[in-house]
């Protein structure tokens, strides 16, 4: 009886917190017990949620396995300058990756020694403060980890010296995420993503991400930005397993990927959701991206539109997440919008670089108030 107690209780947190690992395990002994005390049904129940759970985490391992050979593997193939600069940020990742995965698993346990502590003891109060404590320590512990390991705006600032990113994760880690690369035929490849969700979830997805960008853009050598967005839509329906809108998974993201040749000022645009803003001597143009995310949806699936734009000295190229305009904030608790975003942008587009972040900054702040952030918040600024 007591064994049959805690399984259930362990059942129920694992189902609450999502942790497939624990719901595959507790539905196992769950079943063990039914079918030695006889309970068919229950058995049967247990037993079916221990192998879609076993599945799921099947997939997982395997999304995982694909991404750290793909990491390693371009470690070894990458020889000119600018490549095993890439790769170091891709050794980064690595470790991101595992920090991640040590961090998720770190805060399920925390959370079950507390759960399991309030039922034994009578000192809740004390205990979950201590609990609190210590996982506060960890998630501090854990943005270090993502602060030392993110993409680094040294690179950056060498490729692209008159950039910014404005960069506010909601939570300890993102589903937003920015990527840069200067191909040996001096090409500079920089895109803007927002990936399904954000926190842990949103931040594996990211990797996936990030991979295939290298994948197409560093190893295959695709050039074009909308066929790059082609290839990733179907590496991730298929590496996802998204069969049906309707199925378990409607993971993907939206993308706004280009690329600049700086000699001859041209901009090569595609887009998934992600816009790209275009202001050249004050005038405002939006390039609208087409409707659709670089995954699965419900609408019809079609090629991605590649835009090609004349630059002059001294335009400004704007791409971002919707983390900015969607969220609330103001004297009415309203959105911030996108056509807010625009004008903003257009105020302050004559700035330097440092000055247009700390802006960016400042009117977001100012806009929230003691709202709660709803997402994550991605701008990046690019000056021709």
């Amino acid at each position: 009886a007591s064994s049959f107690i805690a399984c259930s209780i362990a059942f129920s947190l694992s189902q609450e917190i999502e942790a497939i690992d624990l719901v595959n395990e507790n539905s196992k002994n769950l079943y063990e017990i039914y079918k030695e005390t006889g309970n068919i049904d229950k058995a049967l129940e247990m037993y079916e949620l221990y192998i879609k759970a076993k599945d799921t985490l099947e997939k997982q391992n395997a999304i995982e396995q694909a991404i750290k050979l793909e990491a390693n593997r371009k470690y070894e193939e990458q020889k000119l300058a600018d490549s095993i600069r890439h790769q170091e940020e891709i050794k980064r990742e690595k470790i991101i990756r595992y920090g991640l995965i040590a961090f998720a698993v770190l805060i399920l346990v925390s959370l079950v020694i507390i759960f399991i502590s309030l039922k034994k003891t009578k000192s809740q109060k004390d205990i979950i403060e201590t609990q609190h404590n210590s996982l506060t320590d960890s998630i501090s512990y854990a943005k270090k980890i993502q602060d030392a390991l993110m993409t680094s705006t040294l690179y950056m600032k060498e490729i692209l010296p008159e950039s910014f990113i404005f960069f506010k994760p909601k939570d300890v880690v993102s589903g937003d995420f920015y990527w840069l690369y200067r191909s040996p035929k001096g090409d500079i490849y920089f895109t803007v993503a927002d990936c399904t969700g954000h926190g842990v979830p949103g931040a594996f997805m990211s990797m996936i991400g990030t991979s295939l960008l290298n994948e197409n853009i560093i190893e295959n050598k695709i050039e074009d930005t909308a066929q790059v967005l082609n290839n990733m839509r179907d590496q991730i329906i298929k590496s996802l397993k998204q069969e049906s809108i309707s199925g378990d998974s409607k993971d993907g993201m939206d993308m706004a990927l280009c690329k600049l040749d700086p000699n001859n000022r041209t901009l090569e645009y595609a887009g998934a959701f992600n816009p790209l803003i275009h202001i050249n001597r004050k005038k405002i143009t939006q390039i609208k991206a087409d409707p659709q995310p670089v995954a699965l949806f419900t609408g019809n699936k079609t090629p991605f539109t590649k835009h090609e734009i004349q630059l002059e000295k001294g335009d400004m190229i704007y791409i971002f997440s919707d983390g900015f305009s969607d969220q609330f904030g103001g004297e009415k608790g309203k959105k911030y919008k996108s056509a807010n975003l625009k004008h903003f942008l257009l105020s302050i587009q004559d700035k330097d670089m440092e000055t247009q972040h700390t802006l960016l900054s400042e009117e977001f702040d100012s806009w929230k108030g003691t709202y709660e952030q709803i997402d994550d918040v991605c701008v990046m600024g690019v000056r021709v």
